[in-house]
């Protein structure tokens, strides 16, 4: 069926969390009520919940997170279950979090602002520091504090190594357009600042917008790449006027040549649609320039 909604990931920290909200769902659909043709078109369209440790290797445009670990009485106090967040596992489950890069992140938490500033004031308790920053971090974006992001951004990317270089999977996309693009249009790891723009595709027009085709989503090549650095980089991207095309390597290793024609196809598109705009734009400004020259020979 054709896409008409987002594909969304519902993650959960507990395999009970995320089976009680599946049994939601499927009972919502059982019984026809408000919301089930909705459900039912957002999983054809790849909606599922899943445990965190599901989420390796999957792509989703929304992610929801779920991190309601309590309070379990009337002082908001957290269940010990917290404390897992430390452990090599927990830790690893966070920065799987933060590797990954759709286009909107929902974070539903139940920490109390008390247990947030113990967690962000303790930096050896590296799970919960990490959670907590992030949580904190979405609090600033929402608040629209630039000042408290870039803050915060520092603070979770320490540490990670941003690779500069071409990605393989860039170069074999290169390589699969060059029957359909002059490959002098194609460009691999150009510098943009402190990151490397894997492939871009330059205009075929003067002054043309040109495209950024972004590999799997993500600029970084490091073991743990971190979702806002990696939606920053996004935005700079098209501060510079990139028309951003994202391309999924588990499609292209199903099938490269049917991928490749479809990139291909919509870049020939866009050139088209770019290509129209120009012309409109030139004559608009020539009828301008003639509408002035006839209201002075008018006056004259």
């Amino acid at each position: 069926p054709q896409r008409v909604f987002p594909s969304v990931g519902i993650i959960c920290f507990t395999i009970e969390q995320r089976d009680l909200i599946s049994a939601y769902l499927l009972k919502i659909k059982q019984q026809n009520a408000n919301g089930a043709d909705k459900i039912r078109q957002l999983e054809r369209n790849g909606m599922g919940v899943f445990n965190i440790d599901e989420l390796y290797g999957q792509q989703f445009d929304i992610l929801m997170v779920s991190l309601t670990i309590g309070g379990i009485n009337v002082r908001g106090q957290l269940t010990r279950k917290v404390m897992f967040f430390n452990s090599p596992e927990g830790i690893s489950h966070i920065k799987l979090l933060l590797h990954k890069a759709p286009e909107t992140t929902y974070l539903v938490n139940s920490i109390t602002e008390e247990y947030l500033q113990k967690f962000l004031t303790n930096p050896n308790e590296e799970g919960t520091y990490l959670l907590a920053n992030l949580l904190q971090l979405a609090t600033y974006s929402e608040a629209g504090n630039e000042e408290g992001q870039a803050a915060v951004l520092e603070v979770i990317n320490q540490g990670n190594q941003r690779a500069i270089g071409t990605p393989i999977f860039a170069s074999a996309i290169k390589n699969a357009l060059r029957p359909y693009l002059d490959t002098g249009r194609m460009h691999e790891s150009v510098p943009l600042g402190k990151i490397s723009l894997p492939l871009t595709v330059e205009p075929i027009y003067e002054n043309g917008q040109p495209l950024l085709i972004h590999p799997d989503g993500f600029f970084s090549d490091a073991a743990f790449a971190a979702y806002y650095w990696e939606k920053e980089q996004r935005e700079l991207s098209k501060k510079f006027d990139y028309h951003y095309i994202p391309t999924w390597s588990v499609k292209w290793w199903k099938n490269s040549e049917q991928e490749a024609r479809q990139l291909a196809s919509m870049i020939i598109k866009l050139d088209k649609k770019l290509q129209l705009k120009a012309n409109t734009r030139e004559e608009d400004e020539v009828e301008e320039a003639s509408g002035s020259v006839k209201e002075i020979d008018l006056k004259g």
